[in-house]
């Protein structure tokens, strides 16, 4: 028998037992949480709260790390290198700790202050100074680093 379509599970809700909005959504581990909104009298606040909250899980999603995290690039790309040393040919190795060198000199020195616009301004900057192969490469890394991150554990 069709089951028929599943509803939304994020959003705001109200609770019998307590007063106050409170959010339903799913964190960046792929967790689903449920909060109370402090400081949210109205569905409006309420609504712009969890839209915060939504913006800052698809910043550690896209990021790999928490935002209250204070692991400097260089720690992270240290524990990428780690992490791939048994996994990849040595030529590969070498040429990965290359890329991750430059990008520890051209990145943020804080690994919560990477952005989006961060990336896309090193990638026009770059285009200039080197080949489009060179920075296809090396903007490839921080994708893979993105999910070694969770297989390493340092999201949540």
């Amino acid at each position: 028998m069709p089951r028929g379509k599943t509803k939304p599970k994020d959003g705001i809700y109200t609770r019998k037992d307590r007063p106050g909005y409170w959010a339903s959504y799913i964190d960046a581990a792929g967790r689903r949480r449920q909060r109370k909104l402090d400081g949210a009298h109205t569905l409006m606040q309420a609504r712009e709260q969890l839209a915060a909250i939504k913006t800052g899980v698809s910043k550690e999603r896209l990021l790999g790390i928490r935002e209250a995290s204070d692991i400097s690039t260089a720690d992270l790309f240290q524990r990428y290198r780690r992490h791939q040393k048994s996994r990849i040919k040595a030529e590969s190795y070498a040429r990965t700790s290359g890329i991750l060198d430059t990008l520890v000199r051209l990145l943020p020195t804080k690994a919560r202050e990477i952005t989006a616009a961060k990336v896309a301004n090193l990638a026009s900057t770059r285009f200039e100074a080197v080949s489009r192969a060179s920075v296809h490469k090396e903007l490839n890394r921080p994708e893979a680093l993105s999910e070694a991150r969770r297989r390493m554990g340092l999201t949540e």
